[in-house]
């Protein structure tokens, strides 16, 4: 009887440490507080609206809840009361989005965008969140603004994360030896319209940024990958992207859906050589099908 009983003990035990080892995360965040993302649906978002927007405040913690805090201001174009208006951060990776809501902040942004059509003060946001549960991975950095049934929409800020075995991480775009695309100069698409300038950033890197979109569709959640290779090789390096608001591009064209068509990477020096010719390829990825244009041509 009393070995029945240490055997009964022994596995309630064995049977709470593993409840604990796999919910420990979830025990970490409700003992500290801290807010937590909650995986959403995107496609169940209404984007109708461009956002302007920007990031004041950006960091990144290497502390035991891995957190992040942002803030900073957003706001879409309304005329209409935006009382009930909401301002989310979205973290959207390859699989799945989650979504963190922000406090809002009274900031009066009329005096400075007297152009636009503003309702009220509540566009400042910020917030601190734990990362703690997400899955590992690349994400991009979004955010949502919710002024009204009529008016909302989705603000890429440019930046990404990256968590893995070490924590959480700011992620900066880079070379990506895990992305292999078959490009086939037979299958170019004449509806792709980009641009894209080489610019020194540091004594070891060029930074690439340009825009890029398909005719007649948003730009809203589309990713960008570029394409490099020096002529006469076979070999091209793939590298992935930012995503940023080019309003600029979207007025010389006359048209909102190509107002999230920015784009930046950085490549390293060494792989645009001064002297040799290389063949850039911008893509663009969309619901899983990939859409590029003839290569640009460049002599480094």
């Amino acid at each position: 009887m009393n070995i029945s009983k240490n055997k009964l003990i022994y596995i309630i035990f064995i049977l709470l440490f593993i409840f604990i080892l796999v919910f420990s995360n979830n025990f970490v965040i409700y003992f500290t507080g801290k807010k937590s993302p909650k995986e959403i649906d995107i496609n169940t978002l209404t984007f109708n609206s461009n956002v302007s927007l920007a990031v004041d405040f950006y960091n990144v913690y290497n502390n035991m809840t891995e957190d992040v805090a942002i803030n900073g201001w957003a706001f879409c174009e309304t005329e209409d009361s935006n009382e009930n208006k909401t301002i989310s951060v979205l973290l959207r990776g390859d699989k799945k989005t989650y979504s963190v809501k922000t406090d809002l902040i009274s900031r009066n942004l009329q005096d400075s965008f007297p152009d636009y059509k503003i309702y009220g003060t509540n566009h400042g946001y910020g917030t601190e969140f734990s990362t703690l549960i997400l899955p590992n991975g690349i994400y991009e950095v979004l955010l949502y603004d919710y002024e009204n049934e009529s008016n909302s929409g989705i603000g890429r800020t440019g930046r990404k994360l990256i968590k893995n075995k070490d924590g959480i991480k700011e992620y900066m775009p880079q070379i990506r030896d895990d992305i292999d695309i078959e490009l086939d100069l037979s299958n170019i698409s004449s509806s792709i319209k980009n641009s894209v300038s080489i610019l020194e950033f540091n004594e070891d890197e060029f930074l690439l940024r340009g825009w890029a979109f398909i005719e007649n569709e948003t730009c809203d959640l589309q990713n960008v990958f570029l394409g490099i290779q020096e002529s006469g090789s076979d070999e091209i390096d793939f590298y992935d992207t930012v995503s940023f608001g080019r309003k600029d591009t979207a007025d010389y064209f006359s048209n909102d859906l190509y107002y999230n068509c920015g784009f930046d990477t950085y490549v390293r020096k060494d792989k645009l050589v001064a002297g040799k010719k290389y063949n850039i390829y911008i893509i663009i990825e969309k619901q899983g099908n990939l859409y590029y244009g003839m290569p640009i041509n460049y002599s480094a």
